[in-house]
């Protein structure tokens, strides 16, 4: 029986690319036994059938391993962006709570036309301060 890579699909392919089916005229050697076609077709094709059973295993493992890379790899680019959109919704929060300050001083302002001179001290926000 064949060795078949698990895993990696570029050894995967050249591994499918150089099996070939097994033809009546070949013998089969697995691990029960010595298979020729001539002798006993009936075992034969129980031997042939175990082996296309076994590769077909093989390529459903590799295939299995191949997703669950593909699976981890999509998890940590989700986790990531999940990160910086934390990040970047604190600065945003930040940010909305300095403009409702403004907003709520600037209303004030409006208010009584006026800017109280603890507020002209106390700006923290870039105000120009009259005198």
């Amino acid at each position: 029986s064949h060795a078949v890579p698990v895993g990696n699909t570029q050894e995967l392919a050249a591994f499918k690319a150089s099996y070939k089916r097994t033809s009546k005229d070949e013998v089969i050697v697995d691990a029960t036994g010595v298979y020729s076609f001539a002798e006993n077709p009936a075992e034969y094709m129980k031997a042939r059938k175990r082996q296309q059973n076994r590769m077909s295993a093989t390529r459903t493992r590799a295939k299995k391993v191949t997703y669950v890379q593909q699976l981890e790899q999509d998890l940590q680019l989700a986790m990531k962006e999940n990160q910086d959109l934390k990040i970047l919704n604190a600065s945003l929060s930040a940010e909305n709570t300095m403009l409702k300050k403004q907003v709520t001083y600037f209303e004030s302002v409006v208010a009584n036309n006026s800017v109280p001179k603890k507020a002209r001290r106390n700006c923290s926000w870039g105000c120009k301060q009259r005198r």
